[in-house]
């Protein structure tokens, strides 16, 4: 791909060009995750059927264990994604109202604060008495 102007013109047009390419990549390798997951249950039972028959089957026992690799990986991203999504839904919405977050910070502080110079004093009181 050819583009003359400016180099920073040259990678806007580049960027944007690529942006069409990605769009479209997370639904092709990603997939839909909980049609992997319920995918995975489905396989899940039939191998416990399977071994339930023929406990000792090696193909059985290697599949059960393959599943039981890739339901954690699918699980963890799972969490991993909802995780991120959710911080991201924070720093995008956030605590809009920032004046009663700094209020409450406050008071959280001073009330520790007191909290801790009661603890050395009790701490203090009882040294000395013995």
């Amino acid at each position: 791909m050819r583009i003359s102007g400016t180099h920073m013109f040259q990678l806007s047009k580049k960027l944007k060009h690529i942006k069409y390419e990605i769009k479209d990549w997370p639904k092709k390798y990603l997939g839909n995750l909980w049609d992997k997951i319920s995918k995975n249950e489905h396989k899940f039972e039939y191998v416990e059927e399977g071994l339930l028959e023929n406990p000792n089957s090696f193909c059985f026992n290697s599949w059960m264990e393959r599943l039981l690799k890739q339901r954690v990986k699918l699980v963890l991203f799972n969490h991993k994604y909802w995780g991120k999504l959710s911080r991201k839904n924070w720093l995008n919405n956030g605590d809009r109202n920032t004046k009663k977050f700094q209020r409450i910070a406050c008071a959280r502080r001073k009330r520790n604060k007191v909290i801790i110079i009661k603890k050395m004093i009790v701490a203090y009181g009882s040294m000395t008495r013995k």
